[in-house]
């Protein structure tokens, strides 16, 4: 049984090690996003807007004919006119049951992402249909928030669209010849408790950098009740910034909370290489970075258009949180009983723990430098 577990030991410690370290380093690649894409539309006086934010694998195969040349003006921020046939890839929209051809579509850089303005006349009839046709290609996945407004910011509807589910149906009203909008009634029922709770999960499960600085906090960790104290902390921090940030009490932007996640990943990654660590420190560590977190998660939730005040905001809230512990939960669950039997042995403590902190920090340096480009700063 001992020349097994010899052998277990040294085959974990000698390639499985360094492999789950290389993977890491190849992590940057799937940073972390609130979401593959999101779609805000607003049904103006006299036309319809539909503005389509995506990260560049989605946003390539509709830039076939994208150089070099032109992505220069894109990338200063400034739109850049593409062929109108593009906006038909993206979203197919339909008004009184006749399908509108969009009149422009433009293209510029939002931080990391690539944003499409799609322009149509106003849709006539009560009806209005919007399809999101790029959800249907094969390489489509997840959870896409598509949100409705007026030319005042009023929220007219809102839906989280998947593969499964890509439409969202409207009934409209319009009171005089300028077709303003009086009042509206949504035909696609608004997010339920289930798909928020859902979000919440597949949030924090596709959240390498919120998964990645809760891993650097409980690998520095050697016993049960220490861990659990950092969990708390960390889930009693970003609970408070979410609801702060969801109320709209406290907002940060993304071009400062996402630079910031990514530092408070590479400061616990480097404090795990300090011989004598006290839990109440890393506790203190969890909790406040963990306020910082929680901004990146109300950025998410704000996506999917939420706009409620008083008693409605209470159910999209808490069922997003539950689902963001649920999920943070799991992981722990799965990788508390690993990391116990690992610390079992002298080889991991002296060359398991530095192995994967440096291998952390390498990514969240690459992930911090990343985001500061994207974001423009420098």
């Amino acid at each position: 049984m001992n020349r097994w577990i010899a052998a277990i030991k040294t085959i974990f410690c000698r390639r499985t090690l360094p492999a789950l370290a290389v993977w890491l380093l190849a992590v940057p690649a799937f940073a972390h996003s609130p979401f593959g894409s999101s779609t805000r539309a607003v049904l103006a006086t006299n036309r319809l807007e539909i503005y389509v934010t995506a990260g560049e694998y989605l946003a390539a195969p509709h830039l076939k004919d994208f150089s070099p040349e032109t992505h220069r003006p894109a990338a200063l921020g400034l739109p850049y006119s593409l062929p109108s046939e593009i906006a038909a890839r993206l979203y197919e929209v339909t008004g009184d049951r006749k399908p509108l051809a969009a009149e422009r579509v433009e293209l510029r850089l939002d931080g990391a992402d690539f944003e499409f303005a799609l322009i149509y006349p106003r849709p006539t009839g009560p009806i209005l249909n919007l399809r999101a046709m790029y959800l249907e290609t094969p390489d489509a996945t997840g959870i896409v928030p598509l949100v409705l407004e007026d030319d005042n910011g009023q929220q007219l509807s809102s839906a989280l669209l998947s593969k499964s589910q890509n439409t969202m149906t409207v009934a409209l009203s319009a009171t005089d010849n300028a077709h303003a909008t009086k009042t509206n009634t949504s035909s696609t029922n608004p997010p339920t408790f289930r798909e928020f709770l859902l979000l919440g999960i597949e949030h924090i499960l596709t959240g390498f950098d919120h998964l990645l600085f809760l891993g650097a906090l409980l690998i520095g960790c050697r016993w049960l009740a220490p861990m659990l104290g950092v969990i708390t902390c960390f889930t009693l921090a970003h609970s408070i910034t979410l609801v702060l940030a969801a109320m709209n009490v406290v907002v940060i932007s993304s071009r400062v909370v996402e630079p910031l996640i990514a530092a408070s990943i590479i400061c616990v990654a480097l404090e795990n290489f300090r011989r004598s660590q006290s839990v109440q420190a890393r506790c203190w560590m969890a909790f406040g970075f963990g306020l910082i977190h929680g901004f990146g998660f109300a950025n998410a939730l704000r996506e999917t258009g939420l706009g409620s005040r008083g008693m409605a905001l209470v159910k999209p809230l808490f069922s997003f949180n539950l689902g963001v512990e649920l999920g943070q939960l799991a992981v722990a669950f799965l990788f508390l009983p690993v990391l116990f039997w690992l610390d079992r042995f002298q080889t991991f403590q002296r060359y398991g723990k530095p192995t994967l902190s440096a291998a952390i920090t390498l990514v969240s340096a690459y992930w911090l430098f990343e985001r500061i480009g994207a974001y423009g700063y420098g």
